[in-house]
């Protein structure tokens, strides 16, 4: 594991290894992957979303906080952003409730926030953010009208039921 982070770090300052849409497994050719990428990110997305976890912290503030570290891996919200507008379509298809709450949380959390997500994350790329509005979040908006339990989530997540609510009959 240590070799494996040493040699990410090694080709990342060599400029041979990019983080790009490819390492989030948006778009693994293996199904399961896929699956857990997403819910992780949905979950990070939720947690941002009840404010109860901050996955996503700009480079300000990490630079701030002493957090920051270019040659460091860290959830750059760029990054999903990036991979969400690439993988969107497929991943409406191949697992349409994970999307409906990432759509859900990504709306939610700039509109109550208040703020665009570029102001508040300056190191964004604008024209990325308003291909996500553009291509992703306005045209799924609708998807939103009818809420869809939590229970489905976790079927579709392959994450097992705890409580007698959260299974099917």
């Amino acid at each position: 594991m240590e070799n494996t982070k040493n040699l990410a770090l090694q080709l990342r300052r060599q400029g041979q290894l990019q983080e790009s849409k490819e390492m989030f497994y948006f778009n693994d050719r293996d199904l399961e992957t896929r699956r857990c990428a997403l819910a992780a990110f949905t979950v990070m997305l939720g947690k941002w979303h009840a404010r109860s976890g901050f996955t996503f912290i700009p480079q300000r503030d990490r630079k701030y906080l002493g957090g920051y570290n270019p040659n460091e891996p860290f959830h750059e919200l760029n990054n999903y952003i990036e991979a969400i507008v690439a993988h969107h379509h497929q991943i409406k298809q191949d697992f349409p409730v994970m999307f409906k709450y990432i759509i859900d949380f990504l709306i939610s959390i700039e509109k109550e926030r208040k703020v665009p997500y570029e102001k508040w994350f300056p190191e964004l790329d604008a024209q990325l953010v308003q291909r996500l509005r553009d291509e992703v979040l306005l045209p799924n908006n609708p998807l939103l009208e009818v809420p869809t339990e939590y229970k489905y989530f976790l079927r579709e997540s392959g994450i097992p039921p705890f409580f007698e609510s959260d299974f099917f009959e």
